[in-house]
C-alpha cells in the first residue's frame, strides 16, 4: 500500500516584475534607442512631459545630439590580391564594427557606386538595348568596383529578361562602363583594374609601361615585396623599378570604394566627458544628451476635482507609470556615471599618456568596488561612449583581458598591441620582424607573450605579416 506525504518547505524566489524588467532593459539603451523610448513615452502617457516643455525646446527631442562627435576608430580575390593592400599600404574601411550594433547614429547620405554609374550611363547616349545591358552590368558591380559575373553569365541572364545579345555586344557596353570614373570600375580581378587606371595616363612613359608589364606578369612578385628578383627578370636597375613601383602604390586597389554606404563617416555622441581640471580628471553626463521628465501639472490638478471615477483611475495609472519611468531614468543616469567615474579612476594613465598606458581591468574589478554586479557593469558599458583626451572610446574599450609580467604589475591587452604597433613602425623595412622576433622582444620588456597570441594581436591590428612587410 502506497502512502503519501506532504512536506511544506520555505524558499525564497526574486521574479522580475515588470517594472523591474523596464528599469534593467532602459540600463542597457544607448542613448539614440533611450531617445525613441522616452519619444514613444511621451506620446503613450499624458502625465509626462519634458522639462521644459516641448515647445520651449530649440531641437526635438530625437536630436538632442545636435553636437556629434567624430567617432576615431569585398571579395576575397586570391593570395596575392590580398598582399597587394600591404603592399600599398592603402586603408581599408571596418565593415562590421561600426554597423554591427546599430548604434552609431547619424550617418551621412552619400551617393552609392551603383547610382553614380547609372548616372554616367545615362548620360553616355547609348541605344535602349546596350543602356539596358548597362543596367544589368551595373547592378552586378560591388560596393568594391569588382563585376562579380562572366560575360556568359550576364548573356544568360539577359535572355531570361528577353534581351538576347551576343557576347562581342556585352563587351563592348562593357568596355564602355570600364571608361566611367571611378577608374578601374567593372573589373573582374585586381589585375585589370589596375591595367584599367594605367590606361588612362595620358602619356604612356616608359615607367607606365613598366608598371603594366609588371602588373601583367609579376603582380605575386609586387605583393611579396621581391623587388631585387623582379629587377632581374625585368633587366632593370633597382631606381628604373623604384619609379614605377611609386606609379602603383598610387592606383586604388578597391575603386568603389569611396562610394560605398560603408566608407560613410560614422558619428557618436558621447553619453560622458571627461574633463582635466588641474590635476585631477572630472568626469560628467553631457548635458545634451539629457532629457528631463516631470509630470503634467494640468493632469496633476485633476486628482484634485470632482472628475469622474474612470478619469481618476486613468490619471493614477498614468501617474504610476509616469514616476516609475522618471525614476529608472534617474537611476540609469546614476548608474552610468557611477561606473564611468570608477573606470577613470583606474585609467588615469591611459588620459595621460594613450594606449601604451592601458591598465588591466575586468568587469569583476568594478563590480566588486561598486557593490553592484557583473552583468550590470556590462550593461552599463555596452553602446555608450565617453569621450575623452584619447578620443571617443565605448566604456567596454578600457575592460581588457591581462597578462603577468616579470616585474609583477599585469600588463593590459591593448597595451601590448600598442607595443607590437610600435616596434614595427620603428623595424626595418628591409629585415621585418617576424612574430617569433616580437615575441622575444616583448619578452624583453618582461611581457611573457605566446607567439600566437603576438600573431592574434598583429592580425588585430590590420598589420600584414613580415614577408609582406618586407621592403
Amino acid at each position: 500500500m502506497i502512502q503519501q506525504e506532504c512536506h511544506f518547505s520555505l524558499t525564497q524566489q526574486l521574479q522580475l516584475t515588470p517594472k523591474l524588467q523596464q528599469a534593467i532593459r532602459m540600463l542597457q539603451l544607448s542613448t539614440q534607442e533611450l531617445s525613441q523610448e522616452l519619444t514613444q513615452a511621451l506620446e503613450s502617457n499624458v502625465m509626462l512631459e519634458l522639462d521644459p516643455p516641448l515647445d520651449t525646446l530649440s531641437t526635438p527631442l530625437s536630436q538632442l545630439s545636435s553636437t556629434d562627435l567624430h567617432h576615431d576608430s569585398a571579395v576575397d580575390h586570391d593570395s596575392a590580391e590580398l598582399a597587394y593592400d600591404a603592399f600599398c599600404d592603402y586603408p581599408e574601411k571596418s565593415r562590421s564594427e561600426e554597423n554591427s550594433a546599430g548604434q552609431l547614429w547619424p550617418q551621412v547620405e552619400r551617393e552609392t557606386l551603383q547610382t553614380h554609374l547609372l548616372w554616367q550611363l545615362r548620360a553616355s547616349q547609348l541605344t535602349e538595348t546596350n543602356y539596358n545591358i548597362g543596367k544589368i552590368i551595373i547592378g552586378l558591380i560591388n560596393d568594391d568596383g569588382y563585376l562579380t559575373e562572366n560575360l556568359k553569365d550576364i548573356q544568360s541572364l539577359l535572355k531570361t529578361q528577353g534581351i538576347v545579345v551576343s557576347m562581342k555586344q556585352i563587351s563592348n557596353v562593357l568596355s564602355t562602363i570600364h571608361g566611367f570614373e571611378p577608374l578601374g570600375v567593372g573589373a573582374i580581378d585586381l589585375q585589370q583594374t589596375l591595367l584599367l587606371q594605367l590606361n588612362d595616363y595620358p602619356t604612356q612613359t616608359a615607367d607606365v609601361e613598366l608598371a603594366k608589364h609588371c602588373i601583367q606578369h609579376h603582380l605575386t612578385l609586387l605583393a611579396t615585396h621581391q623587388y631585387r628578383k623582379l629587377a632581374q627578370l625585368c633587366k632593370i636597375q633597382s631606381q628604373v623599378l623604384d619609379r614605377a613601383l611609386t606609379l602603383i602604390q598610387s592606383l586604388n586597389p578597391r575603386p568603389g570604394n569611396r562610394y560605398s554606404n560603408t566608407s560613410a563617416a560614422n558619428y557618436i555622441s558621447p553619453d560622458i566627458l571627461v574633463i582635466k581640471k588641474g590635476s585631477a580628471w572630472h568626469v560628467k553626463l553631457n548635458p545634451l544628451l539629457l532629457p528631463k521628465l516631470r509630470l503634467n501639472g494640468c493632469y496633476l490638478s485633476l486628482l484634485d476635482t470632482q472628475a469622474s471615477n474612470g478619469t481618476h483611475h486613468f490619471i493614477h495609472t498614468q501617474l504610476r507609470e509616469a514616476r516609475w519611468l522618471i525614476q529608472c531614468l534617474k537611476q540609469r543616469n546614476e548608474t552610468l556615471l557611477k561606473v564611468a567615474k570608477a573606470i577613470i579612476q583606474h585609467q588615469q594613465a591611459f588620459m595621460t599618456h594613450g594606449p601604451g598606458a592601458m591598465n588591466a581591468l575586468i568587469l569583476k574589478d568594478i563590480a566588486t568596488e561598486l557593490n553592484l554586479h557583473q552583468s550590470t557593469i556590462s550593461r552599463v558599458s555596452t553602446k555608450k561612449y565617453i569621450q575623452t583626451p584619447q578620443g571617443t572610446f565605448e566604456l567596454k574599450h578600457f575592460f581588457n583581458s591581462h597578462i603577468n609580467t616579470t616585474y609583477g604589475e599585469p600588463c593590459s591587452a591593448i597595451a601590448i598591441q600598442c607595443f607590437i604597433k610600435t616596434l614595427i613602425a620603428n623595424e626595418n623595412p628591409r629585415k621585418p620582424f617576424s612574430d617569433h622576433k616580437l615575441t622575444q622582444h616583448l619578452a624583453l620588456k618582461g611581457l611573457t607573450v605566446a607567439r600566437r597570441t603576438v600573431s592574434k594581436y598583429r592580425e588585430s591590428l590590420r598589420i600584414p605579416k613580415a614577408t609582406l612587410r618586407k621592403h
